[in-house]
């Protein structure tokens, strides 16, 4: 952004899930704009007189949390006589009244719809507590990726693309439910990737590859294992 300076104003943003410790933490103040909870941090704020004199920026990072421990992670850095959050606040007020109009994961065009494009990997939970043992913290997870623990057992689902010659390498062919896919043990941990949709053009470490949508599990138990595999490829559409 353009400020009139030589230097400018650096936004950087990210979508990530809110800090385990964003309703307690004693760093910066913690704010309601328009019903939602953000945390405003001017690092600045906490240094004596003659620190502040030695930065050479001005800087704020915003937390502005949203629905299932979600947040928009913000951070505005410019000119070190300049106020950082003066600027990072419209900004936040900005995403907080667009938020609800963000576009749902795969509604462009050029997206290649698959099982995968609107289920969330751990929306398995709930069914896995009817019946099992499960501990399970929001601030545990990931975007594309959910850890938790059945009966004991420790457990990776992760929803990925993958070229499907690197599912075969070691590793043997068996179903879940309906679900075509692989399983292999190393060193005591059973890992599984069940194939969820058809192949398709895509991107692999930079390179154009044919891709397929998988479930992937890991775990030191192997029936747990396989039970959650099946549990989440059976709740996914078909």
């Amino acid at each position: 952004m353009d400020d009139g300076t030589s230097r400018g104003i650096d936004v950087s943003w990210s979508i990530a899930f809110a800090p385990f410790d964003f309703l307690t933490s004693s760093l910066g103040a913690l704010e309601e704009i328009d019903g939602v909870k953000a945390r405003r941090i001017d690092a600045a704020s906490t240094l004596t007189p003659e620190v502040r004199a030695q930065l050479v920026e001005s800087t704020c990072s915003y937390d502005v949390a949203f629905e299932n421990d979600i947040a928009v992670r913000m951070q505005v850095s410019m000119e070190r006589d300049r106020d950082a959050c003066a600027t990072a606040d419209p900004l936040a007020r900005a995403v907080i009244s667009t938020w609800p109009e963000h576009p749902t994961q795969g509604s462009s065009p050029h997206t290649t719809v698959t099982a995968l494009t609107d289920a969330a990997p751990c929306a398995v939970v709930p069914t896995l507590q009817q019946s099992r043992k499960v501990s399970f913290d929001w601030k545990d997870q990931s975007l594309t990726s959910c850890f938790f623990t059945v009966d004991g057992t420790e457990l990776l689902v992760t929803f990925d693309y993958r070229p499907p010659e690197q599912l075969t390498f070691e590793a043997e062919p068996t179903k879940f439910g309906n679900h075509d896919g692989y399983r292999k043990v190393h060193e005591g941990t059973t890992f599984t990737d069940a194939i969820v949709g058809d192949g398709f053009d895509g991107v692999d470490a930079g390179h154009p590859s044919r891709l397929v949508p998988i479930v992937a599990v890991n775990g030191d138990d192997a029936t747990v294992v396989s039970d959650v595999t099946t549990a989440v490829v059976n709740q996914l559409p078909r």
